[in-house]
């Protein structure tokens, strides 16, 4: 799972969506600011890839557009999963990052969720990322 760039034309058609295919929500963290969000669920295609991607946009996190997340890993097995077991087994998974001269690696911490992220398979492949000088990311665990 990866956060997609906001580009203009893909907020001005969230935009335009009527309220009624987006979810809402709510994150009972105590003390948090933004609690209350809506999201949307899509399967779409992007240009250069073959295949489905679903598509996930969160708003009211405190931002002024929608935070858009993409996978092209349909996560089975979480359908019925509160939004705060989400948030918290895959956007609040620590560790750190280094930026070395052949590569970027991501190390995981102990308290990551890693079975859920070994099953994705982001030990196996390194992605070179393009905005990053074709870097290849490597993920790895403790």
């Amino acid at each position: 799972m990866t956060i997609r760039r906001r580009g203009a034309t893909i907020l001005r058609r969230l935009a335009d969506l009527p309220a009624s295919p987006w979810t809402k929500a709510a994150i009972d963290t105590p003390k948090r600011s933004h609690q209350q969000i809506r999201y949307l669920q899509e399967t779409l295609r992007l240009r250069g890839y073959e295949g489905p991607i679903r598509q996930i946009a969160v708003a009211g996190l405190g931002r002024d557009q929608p935070t858009l997340l993409i996978t092209n890993h349909f996560l089975s097995g979480y359908e019925k999963a509160a939004p705060k077991q989400l948030y918290r087994r895959f956007l609040e998974t620590s560790g750190r990052v280094e930026i070395q001269e052949d590569r970027l690696v991501v190390y995981f911490d102990k308290g990551s969720h890693n079975p859920i992220l070994r099953e994705a398979a982001l030990d196996r492949a390194q992605t070179p990322i393009p905005w990053l000088n074709d870097l290849p990311v490597v993920f790895t665990f403790p």
